[in-house]
């Protein structure tokens, strides 16, 4: 029985989605995701911690001093993790159905 790839999801995180392409974004986390096997939970979401970490730490707000970039990284952060929240019962879904 072949493995059933799982379905590619519709990133919104801003009104530039439309350049975001899901079947790039798959292959990125494929290979994350080798690279992450065989280390446990705790090492995961640590790496995973820093690798938001340092993303949103590149975030800068040039040219518009009333904009204070500490809120647009939380406004950014609250986006990533109302789609992470998305994510979890598509990819809950694929592991029950991989594991049955």
């Amino acid at each position: 029985m072949t493995k059933k790839k799982p379905k590619l999801m519709v990133y919104h995180l801003s009104e530039n989605d439309e350049d975001l392409d899901p079947k790039e974004i798959n292959a990125l986390c494929e290979k994350i995701c080798r690279l992450m096997h065989g280390h446990g939970p705790y090492v995961q979401g640590a790496v995973l911690g820093e690798l938001v970490a340092r993303y949103l730490a590149g975030f800068h707000i040039f040219n518009t001093p009333d904009q204070d970039p500490h809120m647009l990284r939380r406004r950014i952060l609250r986006a990533h993790v109302r789609l992470v929240l998305k994510l979890i019962p598509l990819h809950e879904r694929e592991l029950l159905r991989s594991r049955s």
